[in-house]
């Protein structure tokens, strides 16, 4: 079973969150957003709170930090002395963003009431033995169970830089180094994250994680 994360509410978790970057573990935060907010909007407000995150957590000016979208790469924070991997993710009511300072990171959130056409994406994108295992769960588990299966999918393809493609087109295993994680949100989204991990990250991850039941 993947192992949970928590996702830290921004700003109201704006602390803690913080100091679990500066600490160089491993973080996710969520904004909640009006339902009906453009896209564009819901970008530039996560865009905000990232900004201010990085530059509390890491002790910088915000004019030495730059927020750039890489192709294949997501975003990354720049500053003089490192670098920050970024993943974001948007959903109605809902953005999320996953941070680390090590390692390649990507993230994905779904809303369950948008799950309804899933049979038909399934097969395509998920493969014939992920859609039988969808088939197979008890009726009322199966948006779930497809939501868990499609945010996996697209956090691990924005880990490893990758298009999404269709199941025929791209390589049934993910490498080793990949490990994905569910992350703890309200019920009505499901969110995973993926990074490419070392022994040193695991051992953030268990300090991460375990913290996060607080």
């Amino acid at each position: 079973m993947a192992e949970r994360l928590k996702a830290w509410a921004w700003p109201a978790d704006r602390a803690p969150a913080q100091q679990r970057l500066a600490a160089g573990l491993p973080l996710v935060i969520s904004l909640a957003l009006p339902p009906l907010i453009q896209r564009d909007s819901a970008r530039q407000q996560l865009r905000l709170a990232l900004c201010e995150l990085l530059c509390a957590a890491l002790d910088c000016d915000a004019t030495r930090l730059r927020l750039v979208s890489l192709p294949g790469r997501g975003v990354r924070a720049l500053l003089p002395e490192r670098e920050v991997f970024i993943s974001i993710s948007h959903e109605t009511g809902l953005s999320v963003a996953a941070l680390s300072l090590h390692h390649p990171i990507g993230i994905d959130v779904l809303r369950l009431a948008d799950c309804t056409g899933w049979q038909d994406l399934a097969p395509l994108y998920l493969g014939v033995d992920d859609t039988e295992r969808l088939l197979r769960a008890p009726e009322q588990q199966r948006a779930l169970q497809f939501a868990l299966a499609w945010t996996t999918l697209e956090a691990g393809l924005k880990c490893l830089g990758q298009p999404l493609l269709e199941a025929s087109e791209r390589d049934s295993a993910w490498p080793t180094t990949l490990q994905h994680h569910v992350v703890e949100l309200d019920a009505a989204y499901v969110c995973s994250v993926s990074v490419k991990s070392t022994q040193l990250f695991q051992t953030q991850l268990g300090h991460f994680a375990g913290n996060g039941a607080e």
